[in-house]
């Protein structure tokens, strides 16, 4: 049987080839290569320049191609060779350097430090830290500190106001001064809500040069600053000032002018003059001249060492504690009470040195100090004065503060005036009368008798240990104190907004009395500051009407020691509903703006404090550029020096005014 025939066997078939494609993990490994141009299945070597296949062996293939002797070669030339980049000044370490350089005239800003003190400096930093590269490249002398402050340092800040200006409501507050040369100056300050701080604070805005002192030339110089700066009219809610006729006056004052620009410019005054103001008149009263006599103590010692020197015998021999007589001025609102207590503390010491005076029968200063000492009368006043004045300056210091205080404003006004009254007037009488400026203090019949009207332990104690005393002269000082506390009170009640309605509808911003007012009056202040159409105007009303109702203790947390209306109000601007949605959206953004509403110039008087400190004699040719630059970085810089962190680009433009300076010099 023939074989059977087998078929021929199929060749086996051949396995497929993968290629390999760049992988970008490998950067990492191998530095020195990236994707190519050409594809995937090349890669391409930053030393060599050159494009090569990876198809094949894939990661193997970088491997090889790293061995080379060309790879070798390039890539060890590269190493050696320095980036050009470090051949000019605008590496990282300049940028330290320049950083530095801005923290330093910061630093000389911010502590009033003689620009001649950067000459040195700049030396003794290389001295002091040698191992420090930035130290060794630290060049920042007079000239240079000078420039990164004018062209750098206060265009930032003031940029930063001008921008607050034009977005937020904001108040202005002036005052005059020729304290230094022969130029009065105009201090222009601003009180503005500061997103970046989450509160309302007082900015420096300029302080022009104003010779004469007319409510044109004053408002000239104002609107001047505001044209320069673009600032519009239509933001500015407030003014304040001292209160002068030419600042406040009701014809052709500086406010009448600008409430022609806008019309809804409130002014609130300065309640600490007012207060000063109620004092002097008070004062007045007193039959013997308390401010001469306090004037005629301090010049007589002050301009002779012989004298102090031959006082301390007198302090020693009567066991009084060795302290300075004050100077009293009258334009210091808490002067008075200090020279007061300075006085009477040193009266035994100052009446036996003036009664062993060899002048002491001649007539003049030496004189009449030696009869003001020796009278019983002036020494109850001077015990009176030691225990009213601390009622108004205890009104006056909470009033200076920094803080926004103007939701307490008419608060405390009620309760001064309550306090003052008590004093004189029957309990009775006060509280018979809803409104406290209705009283009838002058009546006798609602005045204490002598047993009871308030005149101070130390009287008290006197007239109780001198029974000698003559009762015409007793009879004369209880006259007197009745006449100065119904001049007190009467004064405040002239000059003291008390029936002010916008004074009274901000204390809704203290929570502890909210209660005492209605929506309606918190609605009537957005008419005027605030331009709601109806149904912003419907919500804010909700929105008051539940502030009002809602408890105390179901608001944030209020802490009346220490009474920070900024920090409340934007507590209470964060509140939202389950929904997400602002609980108190347009209350807030009314608290934003009435809280920029001063309630004293206390500000501007600092500022010409520090501006005093800047023009010491050892620099008193400044620029007036040079001036304003100073202020503007000491005010608008809330960070303390070694706290501020410059921003890039304040560090660029520091730079660039001195590349500039440089330039200008070539």
């Amino acid at each position: 049987m023939p074989k059977r025939m087998l078929s021929p066997k199929a060749p086996a078939a051949k396995k497929t080839k993968y290629l390999a494609k760049f992988n970008t993990s490998w950067k990492s490994e191998f530095n020195w290569c990236k994707a190519s141009a050409k594809g995937t299945d090349h890669a391409y070597c930053t030393s060599c320049k050159t494009d090569f296949k990876i198809c094949y062996g894939g990661r193997n293939d970088l491997t090889k191609h790293m061995e080379t002797a060309n790879h070798q070669k390039a890539h060890n030339s590269i190493s050696s060779t320095p980036s050009v980049s470090s051949m000019f000044s605008s590496g990282t370490k300049v940028d330290n350097v320049a950083y530095a350089e801005v923290l330093f005239a910061n630093y000389i800003a911010e502590h009033n430090c003689a620009f001649l003190m950067a000459d040195h400096f700049t030396d003794l930093i290389k001295a002091m830290f040698p191992d420090s590269p930035t130290a060794q490249k630290f060049a920042c002398k007079r000239t240079k500190t000078t420039h990164i402050i004018t062209q750098a340092l206060a265009p930032h800040w003031d940029s930063k106001v001008n921008d607050m200006c034009r977005t937020e409501k904001f108040t202005v507050m002036i005052d005059e001064s020729n304290d230094k040369g022969d130029n009065k100056k105009l201090n222009i300050l601003v009180r503005v809500y500061n997103q970046t701080l989450r509160k309302v604070s007082t900015q420096f805005f300029g302080i022009p040069t104003c010779n004469i002192g007319t409510s044109s030339s004053i408002f000239n110089c104002l609107n001047q600053v505001f044209i320069d700066r673009d600032i519009p009219w239509a933001n500015c809610i407030g003014f304040s000032s001292d209160n002068c006729n030419v600042m406040i006056g009701k014809n052709n004052s500086v406010l009448t002018r600008i409430q022609q620009m806008s019309p809804s410019v409130f002014n609130v005054g300065c309640v600490c003059h007012l207060a000063n103001l109620c004092a002097q008149k008070a004062i007045k009263t007193l039959p013997l001249p308390v401010d001469d006599f306090l004037v005629d103590i301090y010049y007589h010692f002050h301009h002779s060492s012989t004298r102090r020197e031959n006082y301390k015998q007198f302090q020693e021999f009567t066991e009084t504690d060795p302290m300075k007589i004050i100077k009293h001025c009258n334009t210091r609102w808490l002067s008075l009470e200090r020279c007061v207590q300075r006085t009477l503390q040193q009266w035994p010491a100052l009446k036996s040195y003036f009664q062993s005076h060899a002048e002491c029968e001649k007539p003049g200063r030496i004189n009449r100090c030696m009869q003001h000492f020796t009278s019983d009368q002036m020494w109850l006043y001077f015990a009176f004065l030691e225990f009213v004045m601390p009622i108004l300056n205890d009104f006056n210091v909470m009033f200076q503060a920094g803080e926004s205080m103007i939701g307490y404003l008419h608060t405390e006004m009620v309760r001064l005036l309550r306090k003052m009254m008590g004093k004189f007037v029957t309990t009775m009488t006060i509280t018979a009368q809803s409104d406290i400026t209705k009283v009838d203090f002058r009546c006798k019949d609602n005045q204490h008798d002598n047993t009871r009207i308030a005149v101070g332990m130390k009287v008290r104690e006197f007239l109780s240990d001198n029974d000698d005393l003559a009762p015409q002269t007793v009879s004369n000082f209880f006259s007197t104190v009745r006449e100065f506390y119904c001049t007190m009170t009467e004064t405040m009640i002239k000059k003291f907004p008390f029936q002010d309605k916008v004074i009274r509808g901000i204390s809704f911003l203290n929570p502890l009395s909210k209660d005492k007012l209605s929506p309606d009056e918190v609605v009537s202040l957005s008419d005027r500051f605030l331009n709601y159409n109806q149904q912003e105007t419907s919500q804010l009303e909700d929105e008051a009407a539940e502030y009002i109702l809602t408890p105390l203790c179901d608001l944030p947390a209020f802490d009346p020691d220490t009474p920070s209306l900024n920090q409340f109000w934007t507590s209470i601007g964060n509140l939202k509903l389950p929904t997400g949605k602002l609980q108190f959206q347009h209350l807030f953004a009314l608290s934003k703006v009435v809280l920029a509403l001063p309630h004293s110039n206390a500000d501007t008087e600092r500022t010409f404090s520090m501006l005093k400190k800047i023009q010491a004699d050892p620099r008193d040719n400044l620029a007036d550029k040079t001036i304003h630059s100073l202020l503007s970085v000491k005010i608008n810089n809330p960070t303390d020096c070694h706290q501020y962190k410059p921003e890039p680009e304040l560090v660029k433009a520091a730079k660039s005014a001195c590349a500039l300076y440089k330039q200008s010099l070539s």
